[in-house]
């Protein structure tokens, strides 16, 4: 597999599209030139400015036929925008330590909501649970990080909430800290909000529209990025997401009794 860029912003963006580049190519580390730009330019010219790019995968396929190999070639072009750690949340599979760094050093140059929307496919999804809250490597959570710092889990404006994407990765550990933070156990999103376009990375959710997340669990679908393997290490979380889930709805149902 293999990622192209290709930049569509105003040249008057150039400082975080400078910036940008080197969090992209930088292997998963801040690098001096980085830490030079982010102390010497104006945090609002860099981090608070909206950058879009587009960002072409190739994938190539490889297949044997007896002593023939054929090598199928599929492009897909995807098109990102927001500010750079927005941005950046969506490439935790090969920035996820960047992306914590952002998060951590620089509150107040991101959304929290649209973030957390963003990043919660990725959380304990890719690299066999690298982005676990309970890996010890990973001591700071991206998503409790994102809800502390206001992160609406019941965002309007989008037709899928963080907790139906949680769901549907079987993600146990995002789940709970959803909940915990006031998720609605029963939203389905905002049925006027953003219709996500083939090309962006967040169509892949596109299914989950009007769905519930107890009948996301119980009718056991999983996103096709999340891997066989860890697919099979979370099937025993789902019996735990559903209770969580009716216990969210009894919780819900008793307050709306009291306050009547």
């Amino acid at each position: 597999m293999v990622w192209t860029v290709v930049w569509t912003e105003l040249a008057t963006d150039t400082e975080a599209a400078l910036l940008l580049s080197l969090l992209l190519i930088a292997d998963n580390t801040i690098c001096p030139l980085t830490m030079k730009i982010l102390g010497e330019v104006d945090l609002n010219t860099l981090l608070g400015r909206k950058v879009v790019l587009q960002k072409e995968m190739t994938i190539l396929q490889e297949t044997r036929r007896g002593r023939q190999t054929a090598i199928r070639v599929t492009r897909v072009n995807y098109t990102f925008g927001g500010s750079v750690i927005e941005v950046m949340s969506q490439f935790v599979d090969h920035s996820f330590g960047i992306f914590r760094f952002l998060l951590k050093n620089y509150p107040g140059f991101y959304d929290p909501s649209t973030t957390l929307l963003y990043f919660i496919g990725h959380h304990g999804v890719i690299g066999w649970d690298q982005y676990s809250c309970n890996n010890d490597y990973n001591s700071d959570c991206p998503v409790r990080t994102l809800l502390e710092a206001g992160a609406e889990p019941n965002l309007s404006g989008y037709r899928v909430t963080p907790l139906q994407i949680a769901v549907a990765a079987w993600d146990l550990e995002g789940v709970q800290l959803l909940l915990e933070y006031g998720a609605d156990p029963e939203g389905t999103g905002d049925p006027k909000g953003i219709i996500w376009p083939r090309t962006s990375p967040m169509f892949k959710f596109k299914g989950l529209d009007r769905k519930s997340p107890l009948q996301i669990c119980r009718t056991r679908e999983c996103f096709p990025h999340v891997g066989h393997e860890i697919r099979r290490d979370r099937m025993p979380a789902l019996e735990q997401i559903e209770q969580l889930l009716l216990q969210g709805r009894r919780k819900s149902v008793i307050s709306e009794l009291s306050e009547n």
